[in-house]
């Protein structure tokens, strides 16, 4: 037998030998296993390897262990990528947190995240069971939507062990525009305009303090980016040096040590009011995805009540991904009896 279904069968083991775990791939989203205490570790690093890449086809299928880093090396080969920007790639972020976390970076404004590119899984239920949903081409209308519901469940209703991903060609070259605004209120009316203009955009991010960066990618960069500019009203394109320090920073979630990180859901329209309502908490608060993420940076773990107070009178949900202590889940709770119901059907 292969590495990866002997390491399947002995999660399969351990998973029917223990009352409580919790699954851990590469470690890098603290946050998401600090509420481990009392249940069995499940390491999904057993299994791991590239298990077909049809470059022809645009697929690719993995262990769930794999690393990110692995995967990105071998589509890169092919000039191809994932292009829902996996976060964590540097730090060992495997495909598994990827796709049970459900957390994409900066690069899914532009195509979309997880949901949008994965086509198949297999997973371990909590009866034990091999469970396989989708399929591994790109054309799937057929049976229940597995794949999908497994995206963000944070391994609550099963182990991954498989996933297949549609990838896509990576562009041959991309420009990023940096601009410091006046405030956020300037940075949200700027990103305002780029969404009305006819600019196709790689990703468009911004802090608080009304900084922003703007990413365009493939052909005629000459002429798009002086556009960005305009639309903007301000800024200047980065060197290739500073713009990729940048997006990498991103990317791995750089952060202070003990810092306490979130990712709340957000509209563009709802970023202003939601900074005002928690800048005594968070003291970085950084935008992404187009204004559809922000990422909130906290101190200390004591200040996580408060904000769950916040995020919940303000009906968002925010999900702890770096430090913290408990669940990670924060703010409202609109869905969690439908959450109870998935569960015990798995």
């Amino acid at each position: 037998m292969s590495g990866a279904v002997v390491g399947a069968e002995k999660l399969r083991d351990e998973l029917l030998s223990s009352p409580r775990v919790v699954v851990r791939g590469g470690g890098t989203k603290t946050g998401l296993h600090a509420d481990a205490t009392g249940a069995h570790l499940v390491d999904t690093k057993l299994l791991s390897g590239i298990v077909e890449h049809l470059p022809s086809e645009f697929t690719i299928t993995v262990a769930a262990g794999t690393p990110l880093s692995e995967v990105g090396t071998v589509l890169g080969r092919e000039g191809q990528y994932l292009p829902f920007d996996p976060l964590q790639v540097e730090a060992g972020g495997t495909v598994g947190g990827a796709v049970a976390s459900g957390l994409a970076g900066s690069g899914r404004h532009r195509y979309g995240g997880v949901r949008d590119f994965i086509l198949a899984v297999q997973i371990l239920d909590g009866r034990g069971r091999f469970v396989r949903g989708g399929r591994r081409v790109v054309k799937n209308a057929a049976g229940f939507d597995l794949p999908k519901l497994v995206v963000g469940s944070l391994g609550s209703i099963g182990i991954l062990t498989e996933v297949t991903f549609k990838v896509f060609p990576r562009a041959a070259a991309t420009a990023t525009v940096s601009a410091e605004l006046q405030d956020l209120e300037q940075a949200v009316q700027a990103l305002g305009r780029l969404r009305r203009a006819s600019v196709e955009l790689d990703a468009v991010d911004f802090d608080w303090r009304g900084r922003l960066w703007v990413r365009v990618a493939g052909r005629a960069l000459e002429q798009r980016v002086p556009r960005v500019v305009d639309l903007i009203g301000a800024g200047r394109m980065l060197a290739d040096n500073e713009a990729g320090l940048h997006w990498e920073q991103r990317r791995e979630l750089l952060a202070p040590e003990g810092t306490t990180l979130l990712k709340v859901p957000v509209t563009p329209r709802r970023i202003v009011g939601l900074d005002a309502a928690v800048n005594h908490l968070a003291r970085e608060r950084y935008y992404s995805s187009g204004g559809q993420e922000a990422w909130l940076s906290l101190e200390s773990s004591a200040e996580l009540a408060a904000l769950d107070e916040v995020l919940t009178r303000l009906d968002l949900r925010g999900l702890v991904v770096l430090g913290g202590v408990g669940g990670p889940l924060l703010g409202a709770r609109r869905d969690e009896e439908l959450q109870r119901r998935v569960r015990r059907a798995f």
